[in-house]
């Protein structure tokens, strides 16, 4: 009965349509003024004072404004949301979605599981990913969290993205199968379900959740519902521009804290699982920010939350701040409670603005938002608790005696008080490298962000006498009492030319442009570079590329590929952006892999495009901007592409043997031997560790050697001097 009366009541809403408008502010000020009138600001650009305002009166706001949508129902009713939300998640299709993820993946994803009902009813569901092997229990916890206003579904495919990344590369990628078997991931893709669904049948710009402000049994927009992000318990009501205390206002905070049974599921669960990391999808700006929302003030760990701010956002090129610098304040919202350590130890908090609109009709962006933010997300994952990386220090040297690697610690929780990284000699036999010095270093401290947190372990390779050159596969133990991992490092060895290089001195023939040239004015190597603006600044509001006109073919499954590039920019900070994007033939997503901002000088850019390997592959540098304030833009100059084979020596492996297992375990090998003799034999996995030893005597003619003990996955066979690889698949 009361949703026969809702669309009644709502039926005359054609004569007093919801708009979309914007305005042009002259101050902060009126911005701040707007809020405390309970306007509903969907969007604001603080460089050019824009606002974009949701309202059933524009002629109210007494200031000039020009419609974007004049009806957003009818424009919702002809759009491609209004069937199923179109490309985004429906409630139902999310709850879907978890469902599917558990029975295709029940090691590593859980069982949905209801955090609490909404005011109508509603589940909010909630779902787990970590290795369910007894012992997760003990592992630290990271909370990811969407759809708190209603209007918001980016958050929601942003959080399905990357719960599909991490299963469809746990025991595969080394930083996945480590997060998950290191940490507790707690995903809620949807937590205002009641608002979210009742997008489905308005108009897809409702916020707030369906409270009933007044009572009187029938849900009006005008006056009802509770902003589940203005009603957590830290600064609630600081002030009336942050938050309102008008029921009739997009930013209402409720009658009192935690009033909402939203936000009170939150806040139990929260205090449950003690994250000690979390962050609060929302759309949209592109931008990332940590608190404090309720004023514009440093938290106490402002400088850790900044630095691992740049961090995260390394690969979508978001800015980054409090609300206050970004845009304006906003009290008691869930950023702030969680950080405040009131009830639960503090947690490193944050808020994603994800994107460019509410909807978004293309796909491809959606994917494009999605990409974007794994290297974020994983991040987090890391910062929850001891979490050392190791990587290549010399990416581009190519040298072919000594090397080093960057240890890091990636902690926001922890310092490396001690401990060692020792090289796993072992796992380079299958070369014929025999030996690295010094195999071992020892680590006093590393710090946390923004302190130094890193150090340089260097070590010398005892080659063999004749090699092809190419890349190796090294592996690292960690050990310290309180963190133990095994990290795979691969490192190049020998001089490498490359299939396709240009330094610009004669055009730039293999690429196509809108309006990219080369330039003389500044360059890297002699005597020209290419760039967006020759001669000046770049416009406004522009869009330009360098697109290499053919394919790379990435053919070589077992080979690593490398884009190489030296580059100088000035572009607005947090405004202009420059990036280097990549797609597959076939695809319409460009996907950044990096995001240029700011300023920098020269330096070299190297690109591992290994993860595209047996595919075809487009490359192009895409640059935009926004209106008034123009810099110089960006330069690129000596762009190197490299294939880099597997190292091979005939001092390692001579011999690869591939078998397929036709049950759960491979059982035979055969092997022809010239004379009866004993011999012993050594089988080592992929990192080197010994998994099997015995002595056998060896026929003259044809032997059967039985391996019932080995599970799939990559082998070494040592046969007295004699190496085999063995590979054993399902």
């Amino acid at each position: 009965m009361k949703y026969k009366t809702i669309l009644f009541i709502l039926l005359p809403i054609t004569l007093f349509a919801n708009s979309l408008v914007k305005v042009k502010l002259s101050s902060q000020e009126e911005l701040l003024g707007l809020l405390k009138s309970g306007y509903d600001i969907i969007h604001y650009d603080k460089k050019s004072n824009e606002a974009l305002i949701y309202t059933r009166n524009p002629d109210k706001l007494k200031m000039k404004f020009t419609y974007v949508i004049k009806d957003t129902k009818a424009w919702w009713d002809k759009s491609p949301f209004k069937k199923d939300f179109g490309p985004y998640y429906t409630y139902e299709e999310a709850v879907s979605e978890l469902d599917k993820l558990h029975n295709l993946y029940p090691n590593i994803i859980g069982q949905k599981f209801s955090i609490g009902t909404t005011y109508e009813g509603r589940n909010i569901w909630a779902i787990e990913a970590t290795h369910f092997d007894g012992n997760e229990d003990a592992r630290p916890a990271v909370l990811y969290e969407a759809c708190i206003h209603a209007r918001e579904p980016g958050g929601v495919s942003t959080l399905f993205g990357f719960l599909w990344y991490l299963v469809r590369n746990y025991g595969k990628d080394p930083d996945v199968t480590e997060v998950l078997n290191s940490r507790r991931l707690y995903f809620i893709p949807v937590v205002n379900p009641d608002g979210y669904v009742y997008n489905e049948s308005s108009d897809g710009y409702w916020r707030k959740n369906k409270r009933d402000n007044d009572n009187d049994g029938i849900f009006e927009e005008s006056d009802d519902g509770v902003d589940l992000n203005r009603n957590f318990s830290y600064q609630w009501g600081y002030d009336d521009t942050g938050s309102s205390p008008d029921p009739s206002s997009a930013t209402y905070r409720g009658p009192a804290p935690f009033s909402e049974p939203e936000s009170e599921s939150i806040r139990d669960f929260t205090d449950s699982i003690q994250p000690k990391v979390a962050i609060d999808y929302h759309t949209y700006s592109n931008l990332l920010m940590f608190p404090w929302g309720y004023d514009n003030i440093e938290a106490e760990d402002d400088a850790t939350l900044r630095a691992f701010a740049r961090r995260l956002t390394a690969s979508n090129g978001y800015a980054i701040g409090r609300p206050g610098e970004l845009l304006y304040n906003a009290n008691g919202v869930t950023m702030d409670w969680w950080y405040s350590d009131s009830s639960h130890p503090k947690i490193l908090a944050y808020t994603a603005e994800v994107g460019e609109d509410f909807w978004q009709p293309d796909t491809s962006i959606i994917l494009e938002q999605i990409n974007e933010n794994i290297p974020l997300n994983m991040l987090l994952a890391k910062m929850a608790g001891m979490w050392l990386a190791i990587e290549n220090n010399d990416a581009d040297s190519l040298n072919s005696v000594t090397h080093s690697v960057r240890i890091e610690n990636l902690s926001a929780t922890s310092q490396f008080t001690g401990g060692n990284v020792s090289i796993i000699t072992d796992s380079l036999m299958r070369y014929g490298i025999t030996d690295a010095t010094p195999s071992s270093f020892n680590i006093s401290n590393l710090g946390i962000l923004p302190n130094k947190n890193d150090t340089f372990f260097s070590f010398t390779f005892t080659l063999p006498d004749t090699f092809e050159p190419g890349w190796i596969a090294m592996y690292f133990n960690v050990s310290s009492p309180y963190y133990n991992a095994t990290k795979e490092v691969k490192l190049i060895i020998g001089n490498i030319n490359p299939i396709f290089q240009c330094d610009f001195e004669n055009g730039f023939s293999d690429f196509m442009t809108n309006h990219w040239d080369t330039t003389s004015e500044d360059y890297h190597s002699q005597y020209h570079s290419i760039t967006d603006s020759k001669g000046g600044n770049y416009n406004d509001n522009d869009t330009s590329y360098l697109e290499f006109k053919d394919t790379l073919y990435l053919q070589d499954t077992t080979a690593m590929y490398y884009i190489s590039f030296y580059t100088k920019y000035s572009l607005e900070k947090g405004y202009d952006y420059a990036y280097f994007q990549v797609k597959t033939i076939g695809d319409t997503t460009w996907q950044t892999l990096k995001t240029f901002n700011d300023t920098a000088d020269w330096h070299k850019v190297t690109i591992d495009l290994t993860k595209y390997r047996g595919k075809l592959l487009k490359y192009r540098f895409y640059m935009e901007t926004d209106q008034s304030v123009n810099f110089d833009g960006i330069y690129v100059d000596d762009i190197t592409f490299k294939k880099i084979p597997e190292f091979h020596s005939p001092e390692g492996i001579r011999e690869h043997t591939n078998l397929k297992q036709q049950t759960n375990y491979i059982n035979t090998l055969i092997l022809t031997s010239s004379k009866t003799k004993n011999t012993d034999i050594k089988v080592f996995d992929i990192t080197g560790r010994l998994a099997l030893q015995r002595n056998v005597t060896l026929h003259k003619g044809e032997n059967r050697l039985t391996f019932n003990q080995l599970t799939p996955g990559r082998y070494i066979i040592k046969i007295g001097k004699r190496t085999l690889k063995l590979l054993i698949e399902k």
